[in-house]
């Protein structure tokens, strides 16, 4: 199995844990970034707004193309305060 392939979603009521390994660094990816806007019922605007990008970055990220880094943590750091938590692959779930 590549690196990339490794992951896995877990769902709770009103948050989100997505796990996901690269290399053994966490990393998230458009894919995920989706299933937690999703999760939360929040629109590719609003996540943008919180994040601080036009809406259509998020649309770029969300369709697999090629973004900064600094995007994806941005992103990240977005949708983790407002409710989703990241994981590594391989921790417990408590």
């Amino acid at each position: 199995m590549s690196s990339i392939a490794q992951f896995n979603t877990v769902y709770s009521m009103t948050r989100i844990s997505i796990q996901y390994r690269v290399s053994n660094k966490m990393r998230i990816d458009g894919n995920q970034v989706r299933m937690a806007r999703a999760a939360l019922k929040m629109d590719v605007r609003e996540l943008a707004t919180k994040a601080g990008f036009d809406k259509m970055t998020v649309v770029r990220v969300e369709a697999g193309e090629s973004v900064r880094g600094s995007t994806y943590d941005r992103l990240q750091s977005a949708l983790e305060e407002a409710g989703v938590y990241f994981i590594p692959a391989n921790e417990p779930i408590h």
